[in-house]
């Protein structure tokens, strides 16, 4: 795809073929290490075999290395330099950028597959299983692979996510509406008053004039709830982004909801998942709990936060979104 658009491509896996083509000083080398028996009678490499060698072995995979990518790296530099004085984009397609980070790049764009499906496909063209899975284990798992991509998930939100500057204050950046930031509507949950917050200690006056010493503070969460839908955003969040919503987040359930996602806006998700947070069961006890002998409370200020960003994300969204969520079960503070 990108190749249509005219960037040029710089193919590891074709380079690697041509530096280990018969009587190749690679090939030379390669025999002379491992055995003139990872060659056929034409002299052409036997690559199972040598599979067989070094994906059990981890010295015999150093040793290969260091055969092969001295050559490899000569000719991907070659190729990039063949361009620098044009307007190209160099795109270099390398299966192990991840094993062997380099240097420069503008970007990283990480092709993702689930691992035992990538072991199911690899098996059907023909390779041996035991094969296959002792390559998996010999390169970086799927996790720090992704967290090698700009972006690694969506995260859906309908509370104070969907204020740009809230979620600005957990990822350290301002998603930008229509790239990264984008309208979206979640099936099979109902929004709900039921998180009761652990990590705020509050206090204030009850309108009877009451003193709350040691109140429980309510913010929005979600119950399943088959019939009901619920307006918010998704945003696209990296790794370490994502982690910080995790600890943000650290009473809520992180749960995937890509099937039951709906955006207002024409987007690609690019294959990652869209995630949202659900309340654990501990967070919502603590919450029936302080409601139960009246010391729970909506901040003033998170009622406010929430009600603006949806009357900033849209015409209609702040009506949805009010006519969508129940009214607390217990007072404004």
């Amino acid at each position: 795809m990108l190749a249509e658009r005219g960037a040029v491509i710089v193919d590891a896996d074709q380079i690697a073929r041509d530096l280990q083509a018969p009587g190749t000083p690679v090939v030379t080398a390669m025999a002379e290490r491992f055995g003139d028996h990872i060659l056929d009678d034409d002299g052409a490499l036997i690559r199972p075999e040598v599979a067989k060698i070094v994906f059990s072995d981890p010295d015999a995979l150093k040793d290969l290395n260091a055969i092969v990518h001295p050559a490899m790296q000569a000719e991907i530099q070659r190729q990039i330099t063949a361009h620098v004085d044009t307007d190209r984009v160099v795109v270099l397609d390398f299966p192990l950028l991840g094993e062997n980070p380099r240097k420069g790049l503008a970007a990283n764009i990480v092709v993702d597959v689930p691992t035992e499906l990538a072991i199911e496909r690899a098996i059907e063209r023909g390779m041996d299983a035991d094969d296959v899975r002792n390559r998996v284990n010999s390169q970086l798992p799927r996790i720090d692979r992704l967290a090698l991509a700009p972006r690694v998930a969506w995260v859906f939100g309908y509370g104070s996510l969907v204020s740009p500057s809230s979620l600005a204050k957990t990822i350290g950046r301002r998603a930008k509406p229509e790239r990264d930031f984008h309208r979206a509507t979640l099936t099979g949950y109902g929004r709900r008053w039921n998180y009761g917050v652990g990590h705020i200690n509050a206090a204030w006056t009850g309108a009877d004039g009451a003193e709350v010493p040691d109140g429980t503070v309510v913010a929005l969460g979600l119950v399943a709830s088959p019939d009901e839908t619920t307006n918010g955003v998704i945003a696209s969040v990296d790794a370490e982004e994502l982690a910080a919503l995790d600890h943000r987040e650290r009473d809520y359930a992180r749960v995937e909801v890509t099937a039951q996602t709906t955006f207002a806006d024409d987007i690609a998700l690019g294959g990652l998942p869209i995630v949202t947070y659900v309340p654990r069961p501990l967070a919502v006890e603590r919450y029936e709990t302080a409601r139960d002998r009246g010391t729970a409370g909506v901040r003033q200020l998170y009622w406010d936060l929430v009600d603006d960003a949806f009357e900033r994300l849209g015409e209609g969204e702040r009506d949805c979104y009010r006519a969508s969520t129940p009214d607390p079960d217990v007072p404004i503070i």
